[in-house]
């Protein structure tokens, strides 16, 4: 008697090798393109208004991406009374409501286009 293949079984252990890498992605926090700025205006709990302040840290609260269009974030820079959504005032470090690091991969927490009025969400 001979070695038959079986084509069920590897298509077996194909789809599981699939499940598998998609798992893998999954586990290292790929997260997906859309809805990444709440209808509230968060991200993970951070209010998307405010003091920020720029740092070149890994540890910052938000990885942004500036973009032209299809942003997910219009930002409005401010003096001050940054008290809505997509307003914020740069400060250095005088305590500032959250931090963000500006980088140009498309895995980015958020994606934001700067404007001159209406900020908010797209």
């Amino acid at each position: 008697m001979g070695f038959r293949r079986c084509g069920c079984t590897c298509r077996r252990v194909r789809s599981a090798g699939i499940v598998a890498t998609l798992a893998a992605l999954l586990s290292v926090g790929v997260k997906p393109a859309a809805a990444q700025v709440a209808a509230d205006c968060t991200n993970d709990g951070i209010a998307l208004w405010g003091k920020v302040a720029v740092t070149d840290s890994h540890y910052a609260d938000l990885s942004v991406r500036v973009v032209d269009n299809h942003a997910d974030l219009r930002v409005q820079q401010v003096d001050s009374w940054a008290d809505d959504c997509g307003m914020w005032e740069i400060v250095d470090s005088h305590y500032p409501d959250f931090t963000v690091r500006f980088v140009d991969s498309h895995y980015a927490d958020i994606d934001i286009e700067w404007v001159e009025s209406y900020p908010g969400l797209n």
